[in-house]
């Protein structure tokens, strides 16, 4: 009897899939789907339902190698019907770099564990190092920060500053990954915001925008499928390289973009002082993040796993990245302009107060141990 009812939940989630997936982006994003439910089935690359502290089940850590795929073959195609700035050809390096650097996630995703986190950290600092000394125009140096730009604009400590910028941002994406539609929402609406500020460029982030959805959808409705770590290097570096070019083209400001990918930068910061106070290694993860804390906090109000998984990772994002996209559409501030640094501030204090509340909210000690 309990077997027949899950199955009946399966197949009203995978209706529930079809449905929104089919009216929201047509075929092209139930083929895309179909193959996201073809890795779950196959049960590869199977992520332990503890190791985040919030899953219920084991999943499958390959949505974020489903979405490189898809992007690839949708830039690629597109790219024989477009005569955009932004091609394979004229972005080579770029593309190069997020592709090694979804390549170095993936080998984790199957085989867990297997390269230390100072031998990835070193990968991508290589790839980025390579990436500047190529093309070093992509180093942003017009900040808004007089001092800031100053030191951006000398060749070696702009280098510096700019791969450690990259490194830091996919590591703060990699560990932010934590509930059903936290990194790809944010994600989501990052490229969805870049497609719209763009401009001749749109196209590209349009296409990543639409893919990426299509997984959003089926990670938060079913939670069977994770990023994993090939998501999470292969989109942070999209989305740090992307957002470097667009404040070097004067789109955007590097106070919109703070806004916009507050939480996983908040997050890292948090983690590193708690980890170092505490005493304990700030490359090793755990399950102590304010995704953790509010994820028990909903789970005391909410039964469903899913919903509730689901629900803390669409609340951050709202909390976070909404407020940007909010901002821009309701066109209350541009894009450009500076003043979301206080936002950004705003955004900063109520994390740091709902941490410190949830905290006291969630005694469970067994949560705040060292992940698998």
């Amino acid at each position: 009897m309990a077997n027949l009812v899950l199955r009946e939940r399966e197949l009203r989630r995978l209706l529930l899939l079809i449905l929104s997936t089919g009216y929201l982006f047509g075929l092209a994003g139930l083929a895309v789907l179909i193959c996201m439910e073809w890795i779950t089935r196959g049960r590869y690359a199977q992520d332990s339902a503890s190791k985040h502290g919030i899953g219920h089940e084991n999943s499958s850590r390959l949505g974020g190698a489903v979405i490189m795929v898809a992007a690839l073959i949708g830039i690629t195609t597109s790219q024989l019907f477009q005569f955009s700035a932004l091609g394979l050809d004229t972005y080579l390096w770029s593309w190069v770099a997020i592709i090694l650097c979804g390549l170095l996630g993936l080998v984790e995703d199957f085989k867990n564990n297997l390269l230390s986190p100072r031998f990835r950290l070193v990968c991508l600092t290589a790839i980025f190092v390579v990436l500047f000394t190529a093309w070093p125009w992509l180093i942003p140096v017009e900040l808004g920060v007089p001092i800031l730009s100053s030191l951006m604009a000398l060749p070696v400590i702009g280098l510096l500053l700019a791969v450690l910028v990259c490194v830091g941002f996919i590591n703060a994406v990699n560990m932010a990954d934590g509930a059903n539609g936290l990194m790809s929402g944010i994600a989501f609406v990052a490229f969805t915001l870049f497609a719209g500020i763009a401009g001749a460029d749109a196209w590209v982030w349009g296409i990543v925008s639409y893919i990426v959805g299509v997984f959003l959808i089926f990670n938060v409705v079913s939670g069977r499928l994770f990023l994993g770590d090939c998501g999470a290097y292969a989109l942070g570096s999209l989305m740090v390289i992307g957002s470097f070019s667009l404040v070097n083209k004067g789109l955007v400001s590097p106070a919109f973009l703070a806004v916009l990918f507050a939480y996983p930068c908040l997050e890292l910061l948090i983690s590193l002082i708690r980890r170092t106070v505490g005493g304990q290694s700030a490359l090793l993860p755990d399950n102590d993040h304010f995704h953790n804390r509010l994820h028990y906090f909903v789970t005391l109000r909410v039964t469903s796993p899913v919903i509730a998984n689901s629900g803390t990772g669409l609340l951050i994002v709202l909390m976070t990245s909404g407020v940007a996209f909010a901002g821009h559409y309701f066109e209350l501030l541009l894009a450009t302009d500076g003043q979301w640094g206080y936002v950004f501030l705003v955004i900063a204090c109520l994390q740091l107060i709902l941490y410190w509340a949830l905290g006291l909210v969630d005694k469970r000690v067994s949560q705040y141990v060292v992940g698998a």
